[in-house]
Order: C-alpha cells, then sequence, then structure tokens
C-alpha cells in the first residue's frame, strides 16, 4: 500500500501529521515551499481527499503511515 506516494510525498505527509506547515516542513526538508505545497496536493489527489487533515487520517487507515511516528 505505501506505494501510493513517493516516498518524498510520505515524509511530507508524516511532517504534516506532526503538526507542521508548509514554511517548516520545506525548512525541515530542505525543499521549497512550492515544492511541499506540489507534494501536499498530489497527496491529498492520490488518497482521494478533499484536504491535509483528512489524507492523514486515510493514510492512517491505509497503514501508509505508522500509528506511532
Amino acid at each position: 500500500m505505501k506505494d501510493i506516494i513517493s516516498k518524498r510525498e510520505q515524509e511530507v505527509l508524516e511532517l504534516i501529521s506532526l503538526g507542521y506547515i508548509d514554511k517548516e516542513i520545506a525548512s525541515i526538508l530542505y525543499l521549497s515551499l512550492n515544492t511541499v505545497k506540489t507534494h501536499r496536493k498530489s497527496v491529498i489527489e492520490k488518497l482521494a481527499c478533499r484536504n491535509a487533515p483528512a489524507s492523514v487520517r486515510k493514510a492512517f487507515e491505509l497503514q501508509i503511515l505508522p500509528l506511532a511516528i
């Protein structure tokens, strides 16, 4: 199931699940803010969700993200 999203998208999603905002994620992962936004949007689309919190919830349900990070 983890192949649904890329490794980098998973990293972004993990940080979103921990409450980080896009600007913080960009700094942590050494990415541009625009790249983080692109990854976030891609994850939301791939998981067929309406927003980032819904995509985090679905990722836990699909076991894309571990329950304890």
